[in-house]
């Protein structure tokens, strides 16, 4: 390490930075409309906000946006430059300019873009004069560019449509895929800057990136791309993997630190290097010499930590986030603002290797294999100006409170901003990221590739440092839809050359490149590089995408069928809320097959699968309000059932990641998080079936049988307390299993035949699982704070045959101002407490979704959402009579 004080002069220089977000000026022709325009944001926002077209969410408002993909328009405002800056060089820089822009600059022709996924940098020294400078950005429309692409293709690169007036050339232009629509979004072919804006002047050196990357200093990584070793990276000793992460047992680690400099000319500088631990402790403060070319100049330079302390998917540990600070030194006293990265001491491993089943997929984080327990996420808004901090925060909070570890950044959305990966880094939610290519064929001509490259080395060179981001991943389904079109059927070889050029020879090259710490996965689902056969129903290897319950329309029992070895997608949909059906249809269209909810449906038969298994699980509800309810009771019920039984298969099945987290709209989906922010019931049921230990009920191929499922890195012992009990209450068998359970693993602790048509009709079983003792302090605390699981519940039969007892619940105050106790005197299944929006107060429910024993009431704790929180509202109480309780006999 070096540890050069010396100070080298440089030129002085002056820089200013002008930032160009606010107010601009946005002009259609087409429509004859001049209207003002904040930056960052988009098209659509600015013409909802003056009042122009009315918000796009409720009814069918979004088709009065369809027009925006097919017209161009234009935006402009004015920047001062101060004195003295004519003549020096200048730097405009757009970041997410969406998507296809000629940018000029008083007047003249500056440069262009076709890209969302990049960042625009175009030098306009030689535009610009100090004083008053307009700059002018014509946007063309995406649908029309599109259009154009297509006729200059040797032949048709087709793509999937969901509805009439979606996209038909999405495919062919770099832009967020689900803009043009999808089978749970709206098409508003929007545009726009939605990142940030500036000018930057001045002749000084300036850093592009800043890329801190931790090694362990006795072990190197897995190859790239290839099967992980045994025991990856622990120490011989063992500590590496062990989970309270203290700095004695972490080792000594090396930290890369690269440094993209970019020089207007030859000259030596000095660079201010500062390393800072979780608590902002100095650990280094350095300065480094930089002999510097003309252009882009890479410099790495290493530092030794002894020691550190360990970053931890939720849930494994704790997520301590050190940070590197830099900044360029000039003549004193000038120097620039220090640019800031954090980062984690981790080692991730995919473990991808052949075994007598097929080949797994696993992730190995610090020594320790993690079954990853997550949700698929989409943009937080169709509408880019709508997608708020308070948004992001919420929903990725929710997510680890659902003991989620993990979330997959799908491949027709966007790549996302700094905030998501920032709330990833602190929260311990470990991502797997995706390119943004999606249920498509993408061309391989020389214009597309070009176009691609710099999409993945920005978007590389951006995240390579986060302790968050686990994988990269080439596309979604991209691979498997090689066999979904006619055109890719009848002349496979060529689109598979297509896919090759484009997957393997653009993106994954740049990946494996510039980021060898961490696997490329080629597509999802694959079974891995090299292997182009067609995943989707394959569970022996890889990843798997299992779609047959709900596309196929086979039981909920059929996820038995099937042992992925990693499922990162599998879903059922279900309605939102009455409260949120209210955001976008009128009383009169409170019925499932109104226009209104219709629109609000953009799978072509997800209402009639909807219903059709409702009709097969449950006695289907006279009233509107109960039928949305009951569905989100059948989507939990089908997600639970899955993952459940995937889990127990452990460690042949290492990853569930249901599809999807949330909605980018409000709408009828397969999201646990309605639009908005409420939960369903499939979320409640998620902070159960995903909890670190938790017990297990399935019925398969005549016997019933429980297990125990322990993802704490300790084994645990044990009573697991089985009862089956009437639906009048009471108990008529009880049954106690000793049980002791290795940590990291799962153990089958008592079976049963199944029970008679009349036992199954009248009684259900109940399984409590009680730690003996105290364990050992872990990373999440004692046993006793693990969120979720302890107990389950499970029909003897489909509730439609079973024969609840009416019974009745009662509510009242609660411990606090924001509680209640809820009990009832015969069980109640999927209870769930329910707060109008009308109350103002966004947030949730400690628990929902749960079964409710006779004498045993519960306490639910209302927990605000962020933006409530901010917002200090104590005022606010939650009183009985406010609350809505739901349960299954209701409906009946």
């Amino acid at each position: 390490m070096s540890r050069n004080q010396k100070s080298i002069q440089t030129p002085s220089s002056s820089e200013t930075i002008i930032s160009l977000s606010g107010t601009w000026q946005a002009e259609i022709p087409s429509r004859n409309l001049t209207l003002p325009m904040e930056i960052p944001g988009d098209l659509a926002g600015a013409l909802v906000e003056n009042q122009i077209l009315p918000h796009p969410y409720p009814g069918k408002n979004e088709l009065e946006f369809q027009w925006l993909g097919h017209s161009d328009w234009s935006m402009r405002t004015e920047f001062t430059l101060p004195e003295g800056t004519s003549g020096q060089p200048a730097l405009l820089v757009l970041d997410q300019l969406d998507t296809f822009a000629d940018i000029y600059i008083n007047g003249k022709a500056a440069g262009s873009s076709a890209n969302m996924f990049t960042s625009v940098e175009i030098e306009i020294g030689r535009l610009v004069n100090a004083g008053s400078n307009e700059i002018r950005i014509d946007f063309r429309g995406p649908e029309k560019e599109g259009a154009q692409e297509a006729e200059k293709l040797p032949y048709p690169i087709p793509s999937s449509k969901h509805f009439p007036w979606a996209s038909d050339y999405r495919n062919l232009i770099r832009k967020v895929q689900c803009h043009g629509g999808w089978d749970w979004g709206p098409a508003i072919l929007t545009s726009g800057i939605y990142g940030s804006a500036y000018i930057r002047t001045g002749n000084s050196p300036r850093i592009s990136a800043l890329t801190p990357v931790p090694r362990m200093k006795d072990g190197a990584p897995a190859r790239n791309g290839g099967p992980a070793r045994n025991g990856g990276p622990a120490r011989k000793d063992g500590n590496l993997a062990r989970m309270d992460g203290t700095p004695e047992e972490s080792g000594s680690w090396i930290v890369d630190i690269e440094i993209l400099c970019q020089s207007p000319d030859e000259r030596v500088t000095e660079a201010a290097l500062t390393l800072k631990n979780p608590d902002g402790k100095i650990l280094e403060n350095i300065s480094i010499p930089l002999n510097l070319q003309r252009g882009e100049n890479r410099i790495i330079h290493s530092m030794e930590v002894d020691a550190p302390l360990l970053w931890w998917p939720a849930g494994e540990g704790g997520q301590p986030l050190y940070s590197v600070e830099l900044s360029l030194e000039h003549d004193a006293p000038i120097r620039d603002t220090p640019i800031r990265r954090r980062f984690g001491f981790r080692h991730i491993e995919v473990v991808h290797e052949d075994d007598e089943i097929g080949r797994s997929l696993k992730f190995r984080v610090n020594g320790r294999e993690i079954f990853a327990k997550g949700a698929n996420w989409i943009p937080v808004s169709a509408l880019p100006s709508l997608q708020s901090e308070e948004l992001y925060r919420n929903l990725l909070e929710d997510a680890r409170e659902a003991n989620m570890n993990m979330i997959r950044v799908w491949g027709g959305g966007q790549y996302e901003k700094e905030l998501f990966y920032d709330l990833c880094d602190e929260l311990g939610l470990l991502v797997w990221q995706d390119m943004m290519f999606a249920c498509a064929m993408y061309p391989a001509t020389p214009d597309f590739l070009n176009t691609v490259e710099p999409e993945i080395r920005y978007q590389v060179q951006r995240l390579k440092h986060r302790a968050c981001v686990a994988i990269w991943c080439g596309n979604n389904e991209d691979l498997g839809a090689l066999s979904w079109y006619e055109e890719s059927r009848k002349d496979p070889a060529r689109y598979l050359v297509d896919y090759d050029r484009l997957n393997e020879g653009v993106v994954g090259r740049i990946v494996r490149k510039l980021d060898p710490s961490r696997t490329w996965w080629p597509s999802s689902p694959s079974a891995g590089m090299g292997d182009y056969s067609d995943n989707w129903h394959d569970d022996s290897k890889g990843d798997m995408h299992y779609w047959s319950v709900w596309h196929e329309g086979k039981p909920f029992e059929a996820y038995y069928d099937v042992t992925p070895r990693f499922c990162s997608e599998f879903g059922f949909q279900s309605f939102p809320s009455l409260e949120t059906v209210k955001t976008f249809a009128d009383q009169d269209e409170w019925n499932i097959s109104s226009p209104v909810m219709r629109h609000h449906q953009r799978n072509d038969r997800g209402n009639s699968i909807i219903l059709s298994t409702m009709s097969s699980y449950f006695r289907i509800p006279e009233k509107f309000d109960d039928q949305l309810y009951v569905s989100q009771v059948q989507q939990a019920m089908a997600i639970r059932t899955a993952v459940e039984y995937w889990r127990s298969r452990r460690p042949v099945s290492m990853g569930a990641l249901y599809w999807q987290l949330n909605d980018n709209w409000p709408v009828a989906s397969w999201a646990s998080i309605e639009y908005g922010g409420r939960w369903k019931v499939l979320h409640y049921e998620a902070r159960r079936f995903f909890a670190r230990l938790s017990p297990v009920l399935y019925s398969k191929d005549g016997g019933i049988y429980c297990h125990i499922i322990n993802d704490l890195p300790e084994t645990v012992s044990g009573t697991m307390l089985i009862r089956r009990i009437s639906f009048s209450g009471e108990i008529l068998e009880s049954i106690e299993a000793a049980a002791e359970v290795n940590g990291g693993s799962a153990k089958q602790v008592w079976e049963h035949p199944a029970y008679g048509e009349d036992e199954a009709a009248n009684s259900f079983l109940h399984a409590a699982w009680t730690v003996q003792g105290k364990s050992d302090k872990h990373s999440s605390g004692s046993i006793a704070d693990l969120s979720g699981g302890m107990e389950t519940s499970m029909f003897l039969a489909r509730p439609r045959d079973c024969y609840l007892e009416p019974g009745e619940l009662k509510v009242s105050p609660g411990s606090s101002a924001h509680s209640i106790i809820v009990e009832s005197d015969v069980p109640a299944f999927y209870v769930t407490a329910e707060l109008p929006a009308s109350v103002g107060l966004p947030g949730h429910f400690s628990d929902g979704g749960f079964t409710l024993l006779p004498g045993e009431p519960r306490e639910l704790k209302y927990t605000h959402a962020w933006s409530a929180q901010k917002e200090c509202r104590p005022e606010v109480k939650i009183s009985p009579d406010m609350v809505r309780i739901r349960h299954l006999r209701e409906t009946y």
